[in-house]
């Protein structure tokens, strides 16, 4: 590698300006945690503005400066007050998606602004001094951003950490709550980030174009994924976090770059930025110290299914109506080549089919799986591509096909690597590296497209019936999408399906089923590569002549707005989507008006008033219709249940069920347990005591294998399980239960309970997928199964409703169910009690007491809850300061004095209490019908 201090100098420059770049996508992550894509068109909008007064109307640029950042921040503000302060409180994904559609609108207004009368003028800059430093030539353009960068670094970063602003904006974004709580106006700081964002925008526009030598003409195509994705390197350097080691970030991407480009292809540039990018994201990780994706809310969405009222149930045509609608448009669609005529329009329409199996590949991996990917084109153009070679050598069209879907698969499993210690938005970045790294260096192998950068697929034929006609391949479009979302929808009503939805909703409580967070990530990102691939070895048929220019980085953005505006998570949803983007350009023609009520306007209306995309719209319109024909039906009397008989108790075998020895745990040098010693015998009920902080969440973490130790071990059943995940251990008889209750938020009471039951019988994917009859007789098992857990526990009337709609002493019950359904031994139970109701708290120690009868379980309990532990304990241990301060019965650890003094206070009233808490005989704690006596307390208190 040739190093000149020329290129050095141009790198470091550059880099300059990506830093700044990473800094305005610093302040909006910490905001909002979302990434801006709408980022550098918004300060190409008001780098136009200054080109505009100083060219044409002789404004001096120092002058015209301050305007352009003004309009900027103006600009940024309104975006925040329009659309996210309304999107508050959704997934990332749907800001990012309203981001996309921003760009857009952004990029039109920008375009009808006056035109520069010199468009092909250099864009200005602030100096047009020269220096010659050693040799190395530094012009205007140069010498500005030397001047102006670090400068703007230096003044953001002391307003951010010296000023009463800066330290108001800094707690809004890092915990809202606690700021109202201080009197900060959280929504305030909000515009004034988001401000503050557009002006740094602006002023990394105005002085990298004229750094590029690029023409005011040609200001706005600069700022696309290529730009954004440097940027993104410079914020990770800095963690997303720090201002000054983003700009460092930035020196360092422009260096690399730099010398890159000097030495190499721009597509090895690329390849390097990739790297980069998985190194830095996997160093955050490290430095965190958790799964990087945590610290995002949950991109999953998996809507609920649709309800049919009861009193329809058994009606034909009611029960049928969404096969019967499908039906009749799938017959539509395929009628479509009688009415429309001309390769164009069928090509168009053909485009539409194969980007609703695009769309499903990311319903599967977004809106189930959790996982956001920005390379879903990428890989189409894998399966084009590799179509395209394999005919070239001789291969079939079909077995073409079928090959390209595999190499899709292999190359989203490399994909997919990040994903098993990432996710989120991280796990977006990476894939976005990937997606401009295929674009500029892998399509454009000759292994895959020859030395002339273009594949050749001579007209297909299927199975020697002769070459296909423009309608023939259309039907043969329309037809494999029909089997993508019959396929689709087998799996979505199979365990594997929702195996996948619970981990991407939930990955640790999936956990704790036995499911495996890494085997389902994986089979989600091959089964979304594969259907990706097969749409794109369609396409290379269908175009006949495909190119890396076919396969846009940009067009991943517009798949991810068509799946949010057709209905995240449905596969109805994904045809909906492209039908929409990209069907009304086909049939109405591709004017102005179209695109933007397809793309930017209409994008952003849906986001803000179909919050649940246009299938929710068509659900909701079902729901009422079918409502409203049932009104006077009488409801069919319902089959009753045969419950389990009550088997006598059956004596527990002596034994230590769980024991533990020299626990320790420090967190980011913090210690949080020290050295503790923990044994429970089988059928025994442990409770953990202590104040906030001692350690006893943690301990259940380290027990149930979700925190790793320092030292120590973990014996279960004189088994060592120390280096044993969480699904590992569940799968030993390991139940736990976390203090939030979340479980699956969109499955079902009745899905929740149908996912634990994996734990006996795992589900197959291909079987599923194939919908083939071993697993729908497996699927009926299950349900009746499930069926059972829920009236043996009173849940019958809460098994069609999402669990997020249920209240919290519901929920708990249906977690109890969970335990009960995946054959739990040892249960961990972690607050069971936060945020019950009196009367609901009351009855759960009696309800747990009955559970452990029935199965004989051994309980371990953290609960603040002092009356309901001594009540249903067998034993007590107290944490304090991560040590055991005292442990033994009820009635001596609630007089120790360490316990009294630490957990208590010193307060004789408090001592005092505590020693008047009643301790019943455990003979006597479980009452006969406290199976059931938390069920009628839920009953009567539940959210419906």
């Amino acid at each position: 590698m040739t190093i000149t201090a020329a290129t050095i100098v141009t790198g470091l420059l550059s880099g300059l300006a990506y830093g700044l770049l990473g800094c305005g996508l610093s302040l909006i992550y910490r905001s909002c945690r979302i990434i801006n894509i709408a980022y550098g068109v918004i300060g190409a909008f008001g780098a136009a503005v200054l080109a505009k007064l100083v060219i044409d109307e002789d404004f001096p640029w120092w002058a015209a400066l301050p305007l352009a950042l003004a309009v900027g921040a103006a600009l940024a503000a309104a975006v925040e007050l329009v659309v996210v302060r309304r999107l508050a409180g959704r997934p990332p994904i749907v800001l990012l998606a309203a981001t996309i559609g921003i760009s857009q609108l952004v990029l039109v207004a920008r375009l009808s602004l006056p035109a520069v009368r010199r468009g092909f003028a250099p864009f200005p800059a602030g100096l047009d001094q020269v220096l010659d430093i050693g040799g190395v030539r530094l012009a205007g353009p140069e010498l500005t951003v030397l001047v102006v960068v670090p400068a703007a670094v230096l003044a953001l970063t002391l307003l951010l950490t010296r000023t009463p602003l800066g330290l108001a904006i800094r707690g809004a974004a890092d915990n809202a709550d606690a700021a109202r709580l201080a009197g900060v106006r959280v929504g305030r700081m909000s515009t004034m980030v988001w401000a503050l964002s557009g002006a740094l925008a602006t002023l990394t526009v105005v002085l990298l174009e004229p750094l590029l030598r690029l023409q005011v003409a040609g200001a706005p195509a600069t700022f696309g994924p290529d730009l954004l994705l440097k940027g993104l390197v410079a914020a990770l350097v800095g963690r997303l976090v720090s201002l000054p080691l983003a700009l460092l970030g930035g020196l360092g991407v422009g260096v690399i770059e730099a010398l890159t480009l000097y030495n190499f292809s721009p597509g090895l540039r690329d390849v390097v930025v990739l790297v980069a990018v998985l190194v830095l994201v996997l160093l955050r990780l490290r430095h965190s110290g958790s799964d990087a994706g945590d610290e995002e809310l949950s991109l999953g969405f998996a809507p609920a299914r649709p309800i049919l009222p009861p009193a329809l149930r058994g009606v034909w045509w009611a029960e049928r109506l969404g096969v019967l609608t499908c039906t009749t448009l799938v017959a539509g669609a395929a009628a479509l080549p009688l009415f429309v005529h001309g390769a164009g329009p069928l090509y168009l329409l053909a485009r539409v089919a194969l980007f609703a199996i695009l769309g499903l590949s990311l319903v599967l991996l977004t809106g189930w799986g959790g996982q956001l990917s920005l390379a879903q084109v990428a890989l189409f153009g894998v399966g084009a591509l590799s179509t395209a070679a394999l005919v070239d050598r001789g291969v079939t069209f079909p077995a073409a096909v079928l090959e390209g879907s595999l190499v899709g698969v292999l190359i989203a499993l490399l994909i997919a690597l990040p994903a098993l210690v990432v996710r989120g938005l991280f796990l977006g970045v990476t894939t976005l590296a990937f997606a401009i790294a295929a674009d500029s260096w892998l399509f454009r192998q000759p292994f895959l497209v020859g030395s002339t950068e273009t594949a050749v697929v001579p007209p297909p034929t299927l199975f020697g019936f002769g070459p296909l006609g423009n309608g023939g391949f259309y039907e043969l479009c329309v037809a494999t999408m029909v089997v993508c979302a019959l396929a689709v929808t087998a799996l979505r009503r199979s365990g594997a399906g929702r195996a996948i939805i619970a981990v991407g909703l939930n990955p640790r409580r999936a956990a704790t089923t036995t499911l495996s967070p890494l085997v389902c990530r994986l089979s989600v990102f091959g089964l979304s590569g594969a259907f990706a691939a097969l749409a794109g070895g369609l396409f290379a048929g269908l175009k006949t002549t495909v190119g890396y220019q076919d396969f846009d980085v940009s067009s991943s953005f517009t798949v991810v707005a068509l799946v949010l505006i057709g209905g995240p998570g449905s596969v109805a949803g994904a045809v909906l989507g492209s039908t929409y983007v990209l069907g009304l350009p086909a049939l109405l023609g591709d004017s102005q008006s179209i695109r933007l009520l397809t793309s930017s306007v209409g994008l952003l209306l849906l986001l803000l008033y179909l919050p649940s995309g246009l299938d929710g719209l068509i659900q909701q319109t079902r729901t009422a219709v079918l409502e409203w024909v049932a009104r006077d039906r009488p409801s069919p009397t319902r089959p009753t249940l045969q419950l389990n008989e009550r088997t006598p108790d059956a004596p527990t075998a002596p034994g230590t069920a769980l024991s533990a020895t020299g626990l320790t745990v420090r967190i980011a040098g913090r210690p949080v347990l020290l050295g503790v010693d923990l044994q429970v015998q089988r059928g025994e009920v442990l409770g953990l005591i202590g104040a906030n902080g001692a350690g006893k969440s943690t301990l259940l973490n380290v027990l149930s294998g979700f925190q790793s130790l320092d030292a120590g071990t973990v014996l279960a059943d004189g088994r060592d399980v120390t280096g044993l995940s969480a699904q590992a251990r569940a799968r030993l008889g390991f139940g736990r239960v976390f203090q939030d209750a979340r479980l699956f938020g969109p499955l079902t009471t009745r899905e929740t309970v149908l996912v634990s039951l994996e734990a006996r019988r795992r589900s197959e994917l291909l079987p599923a997928l194939l919908g083939l009859p071993v697993a729908r007789r497996e699927e009926r098992r299950k349900q009746q199964e499930a069926a059972l857990l829920l009236a043996n526990l009173s849940l019958e009337r809460f098994a069609e409703m999402p669990v997020h709609l249920l209240s919290t002493g519901t929920r708990r019950v249906v977690e109890l169910a969970c335990l009960l359904a995946q054959g739990s031994t040892l249960l961990l139970l972690d607050e069971p009690t936060a945020g019950l109701a009196q009367r609901e708290s009351e009855a759960f120690g009696p309800l747990l007491l009955d559970l452990r009868e029935r199965t004989g379980a051994t309980v371990i309990l953290v609960e603040h809850d002092l009356p309901l532990v001594i009540s249903v304990c067998d034993r007590l241990q107290c944490l304090g300061l991560g040590q055991t301060l005292a442990m033994g019965s009820p009635a001596e650890v609630r007089t120790d004095p360490r316990v009294v003094a630490s957990y208590l206070g010193t307060d004789e009233r408090a001592i005092g209490r505590s020693a008047a808490i009643p301790v019943q005989p455990g003979s006597d704690r479980r009452p006969a019908n406290a199976s059931v006596h938390l069920a009628r307390s839920h009953n009567d208190n539940a959210v419906t």
